[in-house]
């Protein structure tokens, strides 16, 4: 899935409910599988061990009971991994996403 998200300036830098890093003058694309799996915590470790990523930071928690764990720069100067566990806020499953932020040249 491609979704363009083109930023103004006038946007602070802050996380959404969908992990979009809000930033001045670029533009951010993701790609994110959904799944429904037996042991979320496994399904972490996993995905951590598999992509080489560092250990899980703490969770952010949002009002609806997920966690939302972010791993920024893992895979280079502008992405971000979000592994996002939906089972606190009563709705099966993970995510698992991919975003990367591009600034246009000056």
């Amino acid at each position: 899935m491609y979704i363009p998200r083109t930023i103004s300036p006038e946007q602070p830098m802050r996380r959404t409910l969908f992990g979009f890093g809000m930033f001045a003058d670029g533009q951010t694309t993701s790609c994110a599988i959904v799944a429904d799996v037996p042991d979320r915590d496994a399904f972490r470790a996993e995905a951590i061990r598999t992509m080489k990523l560092p250990e899980a930071p703490a969770p952010e928690l949002r009002a609806d009971g997920s966690r939302s764990y972010f791993w920024d720069g893992a895979l280079g100067p502008g992405t971000t991994v979000l592994d996002r566990d939906f089972q606190p806020s009563g709705k099966p499953g993970v995510m698992l996403k991919l975003l990367s932020r591009v600034t246009p040249a000056r």
